[in-house]
């Protein structure tokens, strides 16, 4: 269970994955897990959730997904970002689009759900995967995170 001043966020991934929330903090995101059998730095697999406020409360989750895109995209210019035609459903959740970003020449894939919580908040759930072989039993642990995570009180005062 992940929570802030104003949201409580349970990320649902199998319990082979370990949450590290000391070091989110050190890299500014909301939540950082790594597979339980190695550790941060050597984990083949990673994990981040980051929450953002939207500069409005209509404001399209498309305009985001372009904001953070270029930002990305100018700081690592030998990724490509993509948008996948795959479809990932979340009753909790007002809309998800998922993208893939790639590194061909160090061989890693990035799958990017970019979720759209209603009120005040957008949310990106990444799994950034740098061996090949486990790609798809990866996959398949993000789009279960993807479809199970809850997001409680996103945009009220729990104060």
């Amino acid at each position: 269970m992940i929570y802030g001043q104003d949201f409580i966020a349970t990320v649902t991934l199998p319990n082979t994955w370990f949450v590290d929330m000391s070091y989110a903090r050190q890299l500014g995101v909301n939540g950082f897990f790594y597979l339980k059998q190695y550790n941060k730095e050597t984990s083949p697999a990673i994990t981040i959730l980051n929450l953002a406020y939207k500069p409005e409360d209509h404001t399209p989750l498309e305009e985001w997904i372009e904001y953070d895109r270029d930002n990305f995209l100018d700081y690592y210019d030998n990724y490509t970002m993509e948008k996948a035609d795959i479809e990932i459903k979340n009753d909790a959740v007002k809309r998800i689009i998922i993208y893939l970003v790639k590194d061909d020449q160090n061989e890693i894939v990035q799958y990017s759900a970019y979720l759209d919580m209603g009120l005040h908040y957008f949310a990106n759930i990444y799994m950034t995967i740098t061996d090949k072989n486990i790609r798809d039993s990866m996959y398949k642990d993000f789009k279960r995170c993807i479809e199970n995570s809850v997001f409680l009180n996103i945009g009220v005062n729990i104060n």
